[in-house]
């Protein structure tokens, strides 16, 4: 990770890495290079009674963006806006209106899109749902 620390802090353009697949099955380097780097979406996990009005000032605040609301009540999966994945959920874990946030494997998020419902996002007012199920799951992974 100290490599990696310092590349950030030096803000330069990447790392390289040499024959990334020879890891026989260990997950570790990948782990270390999503906390890292990644701007994937996450799971981000709301306290039951918060309202749609401060889920969205929430988000907007700290910069992430819903992606897809899913059947569990107040689940939403975040993608962030300038932020790293890692950044932005230790951001999330520091309000008192979140319960949980973090990283979901990428099985586990193709299930919980699957069973999730086709809601309104709440930064979305138009009343529309998303249509665009199939090409979601596509886009996350």
């Amino acid at each position: 990770g100290a490599k990696y620390d310092f590349v950030l802090g030096r803000n330069l353009g990447g790392i390289g890495i040499w024959a990334l697949g020879y890891d026989n099955g260990r997950s570790e380097l990948w782990s270390t290079l999503q906390s890292k780097f990644s701007q994937e979406p996450f799971l981000v996990m709301f306290k039951n009674g918060v309202t749609v009005a401060q889920i969205s000032s929430l988000n907007a605040k700290l910069g992430g963006e819903i992606v897809r609301t899913l059947a569990s009540q107040h689940s939403y999966l975040v993608r962030p806006l300038s932020k790293r994945s890692s950044d932005l959920i230790q951001d999330y874990l520091g309000q008192s209106i979140v319960k949980s946030a973090g990283f979901v494997k990428s099985r586990e998020l193709s299930e919980l899109m699957s069973v999730s419902s086709l809601t309104e996002d709440p930064a979305d007012s138009s009343g529309q749902s998303d249509e665009t199920e199939g090409s979601a799951v596509e886009d996350l992974q």
